[in-house]
């Protein structure tokens, strides 16, 4: 199948998109937006983790969870893992389960 015309809307949503990702190419080179992992290290003013908290977190349009390491600001979406829940479970939450909680608020289940 050949396209025959290009939708109006099609070139001011790839603009907005390559302005919030970066022009030339992306602005972070490592994509992913949640994660899970442990903490390794803190900075100073930190408070609520540890190092060596087990920790699951959302970065939203930041990315970069790919990478082997990211950091987090503490005021993030940064939860600590519960024990029994594995870290691939734990990833699945910040996206998955906000999203499944709207539709199901939505749905007023």
């Amino acid at each position: 199948m050949r396209a025959q015309n290009v939708p109006q809307y099609s070139l001011g949503l790839k603009l907005i998109i390559r302005l919030g990702f970066g022009i030339r190419g992306p602005r972070k080179k490592k994509l992913g937006q949640q994660c899970a992992g442990e903490v390794k290290s803190i900075g100073e003013e930190v408070t609520s983790f540890k190092s060596g908290d087990q920790i699951f977190a959302a970065t939203g349009f930041d990315l970069g969870t790919y990478a082997g390491y990211t950091t987090l600001s503490e005021d993030s979406t940064v939860v600590l893992k519960p024990r029994n829940m594995s870290y691939a479970e734990a990833a699945t939450i910040p996206i998955g389960g906000t999203e499944a909680l709207h539709f199901m608020e939505k749905a007023e289940i």
